[in-house]
């Protein structure tokens, strides 16, 4: 949850223009868990220059805070170890870990996963990396092709959507996806929610009804397959099949669609507003919603 409010703050901040501000909570998001670092990729991306060079500012003034607390040759020693010993070990097929490419290793090789076994090849997990990245690169090449022009409105829908995909992408792109990282779901699926069933739209009562299934099937492969539900050992199971990281992928996909049709959406039927710290929604006949 930490993580998520410094990610969801360097955002805000850099709607805001602030990005001195945006730069520093990101840095430190970085230097606490590398995974916001998908945050700068995507800044990079936009060609957000600014943002760019205050991240890149603050990683190296608050990672040097080790070398003002420990010397610089015990420093440098902590952070060899930490390559060497805990970021270079080789991802693990766990069924624990829902990235990505956990998932590949638990189809292609035969590691150990705490559970069943479901490969059906015995491929080296060298080989399953680059086939990892391969397919990352292609799954990518259409968002990239609908993201590639810069921000003109920050806080406009299409950049609320881009960074939502962008939160939802984090955990299964990261090599060591634990199910608490998945909390990064939680501003998708608020995204999603009010375009599917708040906002009026023109995209077809079919088109639609089939974005509800694939939503609500998201949230049941995502939440409601954890041993608090199911119970310890069909948790292991089908966490084993991936069912978190093909629910995540559900969602980008829902994402993806509606980023697309988003022409197709009455947006000014909804208005938010905000009095006495409380928000409401004001519904285009003037009546208001708590």
């Amino acid at each position: 949850i930490f993580m998520l409010l410094l990610s969801c703050l360097a955002i805000y901040f850099f709607t805001q223009n602030k990005y001195l501000l945006s730069g520093l909570i990101l840095a430190f998001g970085i230097s606490l868990k590398v995974y916001p670092i998908f945050i700068l990729f995507y800044f990079i991306y936009k060609r957000e220059l600014k943002v760019m060079v205050w991240t890149g500012i603050f990683l190296v003034l608050v990672n040097s805070i080790t070398i003002l607390v420990f010397g610089a040759d015990q420093a440098f020693a902590y952070y060899h170890h930490f390559y060497s010993q805990i970021a270079s070990i080789p991802p693990t097929a766990h069924n624990k870990n829902q990235s990505f490419l956990a998932m590949l290793l638990r189809l292609f090789t035969s590691t150990g996963t705490g559970s069943i076994q479901i490969n059906f090849m015995n491929l080296s997990a060298e080989v399953v990396k680059r086939i990892n990245y391969v397919v990352i690169a292609v799954l990518f090449l259409y968002p990239a092709y609908m993201f590639r022009k810069k921000l003109v409105n920050k806080t406009g829908i299409e950049a609320i959507l881009e960074y939502s995909i962008l939160l939802s992408v984090i955990p299964i792109l990261s090599p060591l996806a634990w199910k608490a990282y998945f909390i990064f779901q939680w501003f998708s699926y608020f995204t999603v929610f009010v375009l599917l069933f708040k906002v009026p739209n023109e995209m077809g009562k079919n088109k639609m009804q089939f974005l509800k299934v694939l939503f609500t099937l998201s949230i049941l492969l995502n939440i409601f397959t954890t041993d608090g539900v199911v119970g310890m050992y069909f948790s292991q199971i089908l966490q084993t099949l991936s069912c978190i990281t093909i629910g995540t992928m559900l969602i980008v996909l829902i994402q993806i669609i509606l980023y697309k049709n988003i022409s197709k959406f009455d947006l000014t039927a909804i208005k938010y507003a905000r009095f006495d710290g409380v928000d409401l929604i004001h519904n285009s006949n003037g009546a208001k919603k708590k």
